[in-house]
């Protein structure tokens, strides 16, 4: 909730699909004209890859379910899930 009432696009704004590459992952995009937060949810119970066309790097993390850094492997861990909040450079 705490996050919901920080950050007025997760509730508001523009919503997008972002190709992923791999049907066990989900990831989008939620933007108005001042922010953008994309969301990367792994629904599968095995570790599985994917890509993405936007630059994560110097992206601000908002909300991850496991206790480790987000690094560039572009592996997500059996239903890992995270948030970020990204400027309008990285897309």
């Amino acid at each position: 909730m705490e996050l919901r009432k920080n950050n007025y696009d997760i509730i508001n704004g523009e919503y997008q699909t972002l190709n992923t590459g791999n049907p066990d992952v989900l990831a989008y995009i939620r933007y108005n004209e001042n922010e953008q937060i994309i969301v990367v949810v792994n629904f599968s119970r095995q570790l599985q890859q994917y890509s993405l066309q936007t630059n994560l790097n110097h992206s601000k993390y908002l909300i991850h379910n496991y206790n480790t850094e987000i690094d560039s492997s572009n592996e997500l861990q059996a239903y890992e899930a995270f948030a970020v909040k990204v400027s309008r450079n990285n897309l």
